[in-house]
């Protein structure tokens, strides 16, 4: 987790200070929704841990350059050529820790420049920036980071809550976390879109994903829920990345009085389900009513489906009151 503050003291050649940076993690000052905020923190993270590495390198080059060690073990060109390196990594940091505090207001300038202010969705991108050969070694870096902004102004639609989503199970596994770990947001997303090739292939809305052992773990683009015997049930979270939308569906849950468990169940479980549906941060919640060409309804009932049910119903509601208690908190 990264700290809601970092500081780091930079000193002249004398030892006194000469530059204080201070970064926050300006995602907490950012009036926009929880999605913007967490897209963020990954960017962050790295920044962090750059700023970090760079330290550990400048702190090694202070201690070699001690009057005693300048003596010893230093000849003069060596010496000047550690403070020549000391200055570009205290040149290095404060950059970092500018382009960190500059994302947040990035955001805001593209929304402004576009006169975008409501009913807007934003993807923000990050990759490491121009390289000087394409070839994946990070070394080959020789800008900073490529952060592409794109706002369009998109809304859930209410026919799709009504028509319910189909889902189909695919072959496409989620991939356990020495091959890619799946909790992390990521451009390497190649299993998730075969699996959404599969699903639409089959005439499905969206795939529904196993974990290495066979349990359900998430779908291609949104979390999967089922509800059984008024309790909520969602994958134990080990194969699918923590969403934010599936956080706060599991907080409902138990701020509400619903029974909610994160753990491993099967298919037979699914196909099972008195309710099912997906969750994501643009569309919400949205019902499932086909599952590899099973109608959701209880198992002993032969109705068609004929829409949410009422656990799907209460969620949707208390979700979208939350929705308008951030937005309302984001414009004080």
């Amino acid at each position: 987790m990264v700290t809601s503050r970092y500081r780091s003291w930079l000193t002249a050649d004398d030892g006194k200070p000469i530059t204080k940076i201070i970064f926050h993690r300006g995602i907490r000052s950012i009036e926009f929704t929880e999605q913007v905020k967490r897209n963020m923190i990954e960017e962050i993270k790295e920044g962090v841990e750059q700023v970090q590495k760079l330290q550990r390198e400048l702190d090694a080059l202070d201690r070699q350059l001690k009057p005693r060690a300048r003596r010893s073990k230093a000849k003069e060109e060596e010496r000047k050529a550690a403070l020549q390196r000391a200055r570009e990594l205290k040149a290095e940091i404060k950059r970092i820790a500018e382009e960190l505090e500059e994302t947040p207001e990035q955001l805001r300038r593209t929304l402004e420049a576009n006169g975008m202010f409501d009913g807007v969705h934003i993807r923000l991108m990050v990759t490491r920036g121009v390289k000087a050969t394409p070839y994946q070694d990070p070394r080959v870096t020789i800008s900073p980071a490529t952060i592409v902004i794109i706002p369009e102004y998109k809304s859930p639609s209410p026919e799709k809550f009504e028509r319910g989503m189909t889902l189909h199970t695919v072959n496409v596994r989620r991939g356990a976390p020495d091959v890619q770990d799946q909790k992390l947001n990521s451009h390497s997303k190649l299993n998730c879109i075969t699996a959404c090739v599969q699903a639409m292939n089959a005439g499905a809305d969206e795939a529904l994903m196993l974990d290495p052992l066979g349990f359900v773990a998430t779908c291609n683009s949104t979390h999967f829920f089922i509800v059984r015997r008024g309790e909520v049930w969602t994958s134990s979270g080990q194969y699918c990345i923590p969403g934010i939308t599936r956080g706060n569906m599991i907080r409902l849950c138990k701020d509400s009085g619903i029974p909610v468990l994160e753990k491993q169940f099967s298919l037979y479980d699914v196909y099972g389900a008195d309710e099912a549906f997906v969750t994501g941060t643009f569309a919400g919640l949205i019902p499932v009513r086909e599952i590899d060409g099973r109608p959701v309804r209880h198992p002993m009932s032969t109705a068609e489906w004929k829409g949410a049910g009422p656990v799907s119903l209460k969620l949707s509601g208390l979700y979208k009151a939350l929705c308008a208690r951030e937005a309302t908190r984001s414009l004080r």
